[in-house]
């Protein structure tokens, strides 16, 4: 379930670095219940490199979840995600999980601030 009006729901979106030839777009969510940071890719609907100003919507059957992590609070999410200008690969933002205490800080727990993606299967904790 996506909330609209918590700090749950969907918290940002990057389009490709090569959208615009394959029509692929990413965006982080957290989710209720779980508190899970998940980031999940698309592909526009009706999506060609010759009508691509022609997409509206994702097509809900080709959605590909790269990462998932659980969170140990309710807060503090994070939801960040974009592409290195320089190197285009795909960086996120964890944030600490909430409730005090600057769990990010800790190297003992895998909350860190900044995450790298090389390909699904290769994260990179900065």
């Amino acid at each position: 379930m996506v909330h609209y009006d918590t700090a749950y729901g969907v918290m940002g979106l990057a389009f490709h670095p090569n959208f615009t030839s394959n029509g692929c777009l990413t965006q982080t969510t957290s989710c209720f219940g779980r508190y899970q940071g998940v980031i999940s890719e698309f592909i526009v609907n009706g999506f060609s490199s010759i009508t691509s100003s022609e997409g509206t919507s994702a097509i809900p059957s080709e959605v590909k979840r790269i990462f998932t992590m659980g969170l140990p609070y309710t807060e503090h999410h994070g939801g960040q995600i974009l592409f290195g200008p320089e190197d285009g690969y795909l960086y996120f933002m964890l944030e600490d999980g909430g409730n005090g205490g600057d769990l990010s800080t800790n190297k003992l727990v895998s909350l860190y601030p900044i995450c790298k993606i090389f390909d699904p299967g290769r994260i990179f904790f900065l």
